[in-house]
């Protein structure tokens, strides 16, 4: 059983969709097996997820992160030294890459995504699929960013904009 649990009303970070909300904990049951589930509600859609609460951390639920550490995020992607030079011109094990990331559940490296292809746009160009990624990720971090700091999206957007040099 998954040992953090999270109240209801509480917003929580799923890695592959943002900031959701957690609506409530039901019981539910599907093809025979009854499990406890976390229902979601995305706060950038309309859109409702259940996850089962023993999967919730394998699929990287976490609590958003605190307004200190919004902080120190924002300064790790004006750090242009903090870049890690892709090792491969393969578009698609960068693919890989910068999607593992962003599933990782890990603000940090989230910003790692967001500040590499933000760089890579701006010298060379990004692929298509590079640009969906980059948009992605972009989503989620200025999505988090704005609800643990409590500022609106439309500013933390233009934070992230001035930070990264835009």
């Amino acid at each position: 059983m998954f040992s953090r649990m999270f109240e209801i009303g509480q917003r929580i970070l799923y890695p592959h969709h943002g900031v959701v909300t957690l609506q409530s904990i039901e019981e539910r049951e599907f093809s025979g097996c009854r499990s406890t589930y976390y229902v979601l509600r995305m706060e950038s859609e309309s859109l409702t997820l259940l996850v089962p609460t023993d999967a919730a951390e394998q699929v990287g639920l976490r609590p958003l992160i605190s307004r200190k550490e919004v902080k120190k995020v924002l300064q790790s992607l004006s750090q242009k030294d903090g870049v890690q030079q892709e090792n491969t011109s393969n578009w698609s094990r960068r693919f890989k890459e910068h999607v593992d990331k962003i599933r990782s559940g890990d603000v940090y490296q989230l910003a790692e995504v967001v500040k590499g292809l933000t760089l890579r746009e701006r010298e060379r160009g990004l692929s298509l699929g590079e640009k969906r990624t980059l948009q992605k990720a972009r989503q989620i971090l200025v999505e988090e960013l704005a609800f643990a700091s409590d500022t609106p999206r439309e500013e933390m957007e233009k934070v992230v904009d001035r930070v990264l040099g835009l």
